[in-house]
């Protein structure tokens, strides 16, 4: 359906491109928050009984190891080694891991309701705050409790920023621009994994790197925010609030210098609203709760294959070091490049086909760990494989539940799909941990429990070229 409002405001000038500009600065220090964790939370080289010793952040050290030292030869500086986080206290690294993600499970099904009820700038602007707390937290915490209390708030609002930017770019764009912007703001996803790899590199000191990399753009961000950007006209009129949409509408026809939208540009829109939907229609009616399930389903796979290509990298010795910060940059590279391309032609690719294909090969590349997992080379190159298809994987995503529900519920429908995404992430730590104390690749054992995932996403159905349900 075409908005007409948005068209004779200008769908595509110098308001969008402004915006975009801005959700770019909220995106990177958004990526950078939460990929720094492959970082501050890796552990270092300990020295026991003057031996070097290699450790994955779950590994014991050995019995007759009394006192275990961090090795000054390996520059590394981080919560782990401030807090000591290794030995009978590697749980922790687990714990932490595990509050950021729950807090990001509660907040997208929070923010992404407050989204539909007061509005899509009001709860990005109170998400923005509310991270800012979180990261301030997390450099001012003293101890372990204080630690996991500041990764879930962090991890509870963070991720409300991302949902909300999504969801204004596709309520302020044209229908192909939209989709490309939201590709494009993966993109900055992967320069932000690019700049977690370079500022832990060169600053090598991860409060500073948390400080100049990612608070201080948030702040810039929700300042730029709060000035110019509006709230979405669309969510406005859903509301019924057509003389408060019509004003947005109208400074956006300014910026953009463009005509003057008029009541009887609204009219042709106020028709298809409807009101009465709320989050429970999202499990109530077929149409949607079969998505809501395929959709879920996918991004529950996806976010274990996602933890597994960035966070395990540092549960493998072959990836240790400086090769840790290595790999994730050139991993992000690969990354970055596929975002890149399929943000070429995202409007015809068919997205049920795309996330099929997405799950099924990075589910058949983990089981492939079962072989040559010690040669650097070959698990470097399944690595990108996994990283490259999750690329084209949630570039889909970000597009698919947008398509998928109206915008009455657009919001609460993606922080829905979006928690049970994040249930992945949340209990993937536990899975490595329990994977390397069994002694079996944390890759393999995410790829077998990949093994249903194949026949659950046939419930998917495609939105490609379907009239989207603005309203």
């Amino acid at each position: 359906m075409l908005n007409t409002a948005l068209f004779v405001a200008g769908d595509w000038h110098y308001y969008q491109k402004r915006m975009m500009a801005i959700f770019c600065l909220n995106l990177f220090a958004m990526a950078f928050m939460q990929l720094s964790l492959m970082y501050t939370l890796a552990s270092p080289n300990l020295i026991c009984n003057g031996e070097v010793q290699i450790y994955s952040f779950i590994l014991q050290c050995t019995h007759d190891c009394k006192i275990a030292d961090v090795d000054q030869n390996i520059d590394i500086d981080n919560i782990v080694t401030k807090f000591q986080l290794y030995c009978e206290n590697k749980i922790y690294v687990v714990y932490i891991y595990s509050s950021f993600f729950l807090g990001q499970t509660i907040g997208s099904v929070t923010i992404g309701y407050m989204g539909d009820q007061i509005g899509r700038k009001k709860t990005e602007l109170i998400a923005f705050v509310l991270s800012m707390l979180g990261l301030v937290s997390i450099l001012l915490s003293q101890n372990i409790l204080q630690l996991l209390i500041s990764h879930f708030i962090a991890g509870f609002a963070i991720f409300g920023i991302y949902l909300q930017v999504v969801v204004l770019i596709n309520e302020s764009c044209s229908y192909i621009k939209k989709q490309q912007s939201q590709i494009f703001m993966l993109v900055i996803w992967g320069f932000g994994g690019l700049g977690d790899a370079a500022a832990f590199y060169f600053i090598n000191q991860w409060q500073l790197a948390y400080l100049f990399c990612c608070l201080i753009p948030l702040f810039i961000g929700l300042i730029l925010t709060s000035i110019y950007v509006f709230e979405s006209p669309v969510y406005l009129q859903t509301r019924g609030l057509n003389k408060e949409a019509l004003k947005v509408y109208n400074k956006i026809s300014v910026i953009n210098q463009r005509s003057a939208v008029g009541p009887q540009d609204l009219d042709n829109m106020v028709g298809s609203v409807i009101r009465e939907l709320g989050i429970k229609d999202l499990f109530k009616k077929q149409e949607y709760r079969t998505q809501v399930i395929g959709l879920s389903i996918s991004e529950f796979f996806l976010a274990l294959y996602f933890f597994a290509s960035y966070y395990g990298l540092s549960s493998l010795q072959i990836f240790r070091s400086q090769k840790l910060y290595l790999t994730g940059a050139a991993t992000s590279i690969f990354e970055i490049l596929s975002k890149s391309i399929i943000c070429c032609f995202i409007v015809n690719i068919q997205r049920s086909i795309t996330i099929k294909i997405t799950v099924i090969t990075s589910f058949l590349v983990c089981i492939s760990f079962y072989y040559l997992e010690d040669d650097f080379r070959v698990t470097f190159t399944r690595v990108v494989i996994i990283r490259c298809f999750m690329a084209i994987g949630y570039s889909v995503m970000t597009i698919y539940p947008n398509e998928s529900f109206p915008s009455i519920i657009r919001s609460a429908g993606n922080g829905v799909v979006s928690s049970h995404g994040i249930t992945g992430t949340l209990i993937s730590p536990f899975v490595l941990y329990y994977s390397e104390s069994i002694d079996v690749n944390p890759f393999f054992f995410i790829g077998c429990m990949g093994l249903i995932s194949p026949a659950i996403l046939f419930l998917l159905r495609e939105t490609l070229y379907v009239e989207q349900q603005k309203l």
